[in-house]
């Protein structure tokens, strides 16, 4: 039974490797630039309108990541767009909280 149980988990955690290895793309960056917008919009740095198209921009930034994995390998190209995209972003997070 002890082997049995040893042999589950051995399986269910190679399976998490396995997703994770499976998604090269970095998530913690976009994840700080949504809270960045969340934090200028409620403090009344960003507005209504500057709001909108950033969060646009993060939309479409998750939809290029979607595309790139949707054939099961993402390309160096496709990393060095996506990885474009989010500087781009980044940037217009700055300029618009400076403004």
């Amino acid at each position: 039974m002890i082997t049995r149980v040893s042999l589950i988990a051995i399986i269910v955690i190679s399976g998490w490797v396995n997703a994770i290895a499976a998604v090269p793309l970095e998530e913690g960056r976009q994840v700080k630039q949504i809270s960045r917008i969340v934090h200028g919009k409620c403090t009344g740095v960003i507005t209504h309108r500057e709001g909108q198209q950033l969060r646009m921009q993060q939309f479409q930034i998750r939809q290029a990541k979607v595309a790139a994995r949707a054939d099961g390998r993402v390309t160096k190209r496709e990393k060095a767009q996506i990885r474009f995209k989010q500087m781009k972003a980044n940037r217009n997070i700055y300029r618009k909280t400076l403004n």
